[in-house]
């Protein structure tokens, strides 16, 4: 019950035995390019899992099931190349078909052309209710077509806080 550990008496298992564990674990990202059109909010593609502990992520997809329900960490982040200075970009985490929490990253006039910009957001999300579902999508205000800068630079990271 009323228990204190200290740096030197804590083991791994000592939280793991009062029910703490941050499963499920999920990091994905993208290896394939998602063509994002200007204005428009699209659905990223993040094709690569490196760790998807309880199989609950699938087709770019994070969806809970009734034995993991509860609160999560989510973590979003996408990279894209822009040319033209002052252009926004705008990463949302969807839930359940909605835009949940979106953020905005802005290109600078100090950098030049062909920026490599990234858009971050993060967020404890309530996943209460069976089949409750997270996707990852962007826009952008650039003016012409952006792809998905891949190999890991694009990514999402997602994992139980609580019950």
């Amino acid at each position: 019950a009323d228990q204190v550990w200290t740096a030197t008496s804590a083991t791994a298992s000592d939280f793991q035995a009062a029910g703490e564990s941050n499963t499920p674990l999920v990091y994905v990202y993208a290896s394939t390019g998602t063509t994002v059109a200007t204005s428009t909010a699209t659905k990223i593609t993040l094709d690569t899992e490196v760790v998807d502990s309880e199989n609950l992520f699938s087709s770019s997809r994070f969806t809970v099931t009734s034995a993991h329900l509860g609160k999560y960490w989510v973590n979003w982040q996408w990279s894209c190349n822009m040319s033209t200075d002052g252009k926004v970009l705008n990463p949302k985490i969807y839930k359940n078909g909605s835009t949940y929490l979106s953020n905005y990253g802005q290109t600078g006039s100090t950098y030049g052309s062909n920026q490599t910009v990234i858009g971050h957001v993060a967020m404890v999300v309530d996943l209460d209710t069976n089949a409750d579902y997270i996707e990852f999508y962007v826009s952008h205000n650039h003016g012409d077509d952006r792809g998905t800068n891949t190999g890991g630079v694009t990514n999402a990271s997602i994992f139980k806080i609580l019950t």
